[in-house]
């Protein structure tokens, strides 16, 4: 798959990336995780019943989750409570505050090492970055 900035093309090449178990290692939010379950089940109007149904996992390991009972929550957990509670996983992640919404996209960064690593400027490489950021939240005006 090729992107286009201006006149220089990228490849852009699938990655493979390794996620840790979030944990009570992961910016001390264990003691949270259970509350922040409970919370985001209780907006979507659901019993934990239901979203153990919607979202695959057993009643007793979301009942569990909710009571503080795990100390650690997987990335295919993860992806199977966003499913239940009609949520992406981004969406979930960051409710979770697990990913802060602030921070610098890694694919922008791995962009701009790209382009060091192909000769070019920190300068130019931050011109770079600076288009794909302004043609993403200004579609129409390239």
């Amino acid at each position: 798959m090729w992107i286009t900035f201006g006149n220089l093309n990228l490849t852009i090449v699938k990655l493979k990336v390794i996620v840790p178990v979030l944990n009570s290692h992961s910016n001390n939010l264990m003691a949270s995780i259970p509350e922040k379950i409970k919370e985001l089940r209780e907006e979507a109007g659901m019993t934990l019943t239901q979203l153990a149904e919607r979202s695959g996992l057993s009643l007793a390991y979301i009942s569990k989750l909710e009571s503080g009972g795990y100390q650690d929550l997987s990335l295919t957990s993860s992806k199977s409570l966003s499913k239940g509670l009609g949520l992406t996983l981004k969406d979930f992640l960051q409710r979770m505050g697990f990913l802060d919404n602030n921070r610098e996209r890694p694919s922008l960064k791995l962009l701009a090492e790209a382009l060091r690593s192909n000769g070019y400027s920190n300068e130019l490489a931050e011109k770079v970055i600076s288009y794909a950021r302004f043609i993403k939240e200004h579609p129409g005006d390239k």
